[in-house]
């Protein structure tokens, strides 16, 4: 998703990410279906996939999204699949939630287990 250019606005209008106004005459990006306050977009560039952020975090993405789950954290954005369109929509994580899970006893005893398994055989 990148900025098409910085624009000023012309007239009122919505934040196509946050909803919130933005203002005549204030600094807008144009997305993809509309504008979008400089802010929102720099936020929305930061966030990270389930696989990413499970990478971060040293588990993989299947126990990443369980512990999520089981911790009741939430994926900050859902986005429309960028794959198939009637596919499920993508989480996107905020990327400070990294440091917070890491902290968290069920991450580090997941990346225990997952580090002490033995590798798989490679089939030839």
């Amino acid at each position: 998703m990148s900025a098409l250019h910085l624009h000023l606005t012309k007239s009122d209008c919505q934040c196509r990410f946050c909803n919130q106004p933005i203002a005549k005459g204030a600094e807008a990006n144009r997305v993809k279906g509309g504008l979008v306050h400089p802010a929102c977009l720099t936020r929305r560039q930061s966030l990270l996939s389930s696989a990413e952020l499970a990478e971060r975090l040293g588990v993989s993405p299947t126990v990443f999204l369980k512990l999520a789950a089981e911790l009741g954290v939430a994926p900050e954005v859902y986005l429309p699949n960028p794959v198939f369109r009637s596919g499920a929509d993508v989480p996107l994580w905020a990327p400070e939630l990294a440091e917070t899970l890491a902290a968290q006893p069920a991450i580090a005893a997941a990346r225990e287990r997952q580090c002490s398994r033995p590798p798989k055989p490679c089939s030839t």
